[in-house]
């Protein structure tokens, strides 16, 4: 077999055949947006903007929480694993699984009392339902990352079905008959009953995997002693998630719930757009990303980058123009008037989206790379751009200033690795690569 051979397997199946691959993975993963975009609609509709807004920072504290206890040593495992043979890739998941764990039952009880003094922007009531939610997104985060990189997509499509697709629809469908359910506690209640589930369907599947005692010394000894290592990727992802959310906090302290609210629902929506496209196009493509680099194949690596921003870019298009139009349509029936008046914002927080997808294309190419030290230069301007420019933007110029703000921090990430790429990083890293 030709070295060209090798590289157009090593690239994955035909074009035809990797579009109607992403077909059915978006129909999957489409089940759980629907079902999300219907929660965040019912949320919207019966609940109203306020409760939005509160429901929103939940969902912040449950996406910051694998950064900010993550310690960076996913990333750091994922590249350990895409190669690795199953036994030795089960044991190091396992390990990943008991230090979050660990993380949280260290650190949880600090973040909640840092809560209380900050006067409970967190509801404190509800911490019985919060702090489970939080844990078990955590552990759902890394086992989607873990196992995509070890390409069980189906496997983790369903797991994505169960933990942010059905529980939404058993709220709504139970809240639409039955008016005194609409509160709340309740979709709490659906959210931490929907992780449940799922993770005992994770559980079931590992211990069908036969591979002998899932969890050593070995393994966790191995990964705490990476934590200095991975520091870099640790700081990536605690500015990246930290750029990602702070606006929403910086918008209640200066706007309120009810227009957090406003923001948060444009932002959700649009999120969508970013999520599908990240888990269906960019991830997958990740893991070959980082095979090519083992390998040494840099004609192989060229031809993935070049392929994933391709298709990045066709997506996006695509999907931000069917969400315009759908919350176009959908707005008369919120019958929230903030929402319609604030309408034009959404396209710029579309664009805003665009330039977020696209930085993140760039981030998975420098993961691949071993660039630990570039990505995490691209974060932190990206954090500190978010928080300049909301600090700036927000209180003159309110819901506008935050989606500017958005934006350009967006581009700021963008053009940053933009100019990184234009370095000969490829070659060298394909040649250090062991």
């Amino acid at each position: 077999m030709t070295g060209n051979s090798r590289s157009a397997n090593a690239n994955g199946p035909a074009p035809l055949v990797r579009v109607l691959n992403q077909l059915v993975l978006f129909a999957f993963r489409g089940g759980s947006t629907i079902a999300k975009f219907l929660l965040t609609l019912y949320t919207a509709r019966y609940l109203g903007l306020a409760d939005l807004g509160v429901y929103g920072l939940v969902v912040a504290a449950a996406v910051i929480s694998p950064a900010l206890l993550g310690f960076g040593l996913t990333d750091f495992v994922v590249r350990q694993i895409v190669l690795a043979d199953r036994v030795e890739a089960l044991r190091k998941i396992t390990a990943r699984f008991s230090l979050s764990l660990a993380a949280h039952i260290v650190f949880q009880p600090v973040v909640w009392t840092a809560n209380l003094a900050l006067g409970s922007p967190m509801p404190v009531h509800w911490i019985w339902l919060i702090a489970p939610i939080v844990l078990l997104e955590h552990l759902a985060a890394e086992a989607h990352d873990l196992l995509v990189a070890r390409g069980h997509l189906v496997l983790t499509g369903t797991l994505q079905f169960v933990r942010a697709a059905l529980w939404p629809i058993v709220v709504v469908g139970i809240g639409l008959l039955y008016p005194e359910t609409r509160t709340l506690e309740n979709i709490f209640l659906g959210w931490l009953l929907g992780l449940a589930s799922m993770m005992a369907m994770l559980l079931a599947w590992f211990l069908l995997q036969r591979a002998g005692p899932l969890l050593r010394w070995a393994e966790i000894s191995e990964q705490i002693g990476s934590v200095a290592a991975s520091l870099p990727l640790y700081v990536r992802d605690v500015t990246a998630k930290g750029s990602l959310f702070m606006d929403r906090y910086l918008i209640s302290l200066a706007l309120g719930l009810e227009l957090t609210g406003v923001y948060i629902f444009f932002w959700s929506v649009a999120n969508v757009v970013h999520g599908m496209i990240i888990t269906v196009v960019a991830q997958p493509q990740a893991a070959k990303l980082i095979g090519a680099v083992v390998r040494r194949d840099l004609a192989g690596f060229r031809s993935l980058e070049r392929k994933l921003r391709w298709e990045t870019v066709s997506w996006t298009l695509l999907l931000s123009l069917a969400a315009f139009i759908a919350v176009m349509l959908l707005l008369p029936f919120l019958q929230r008037p903030a929402l319609e008046s604030h309408f034009s914002i959404f396209g710029l927080i579309l664009l805003a989206t665009w330039a977020r997808v696209a930085a993140d294309e760039f981030g998975f190419v420098l993961l691949a790379l071993h660039r630990d030290r570039a990505i995490l230069a691209a974060s932190a301007a990206g954090a500190v751009a978010s928080a300049v420019l909301n600090l700036l933007l927000v209180p003159p110029f309110g819901l506008w200033g935050g989606a500017w703000a958005f934006l350009l921090t967006g581009l700021a990430v963008l053009a940053l690795g933009l100019s990184m790429r234009r370095e000969p990083m490829a070659t060298r890293a394909v040649k250090q690569a062991t």
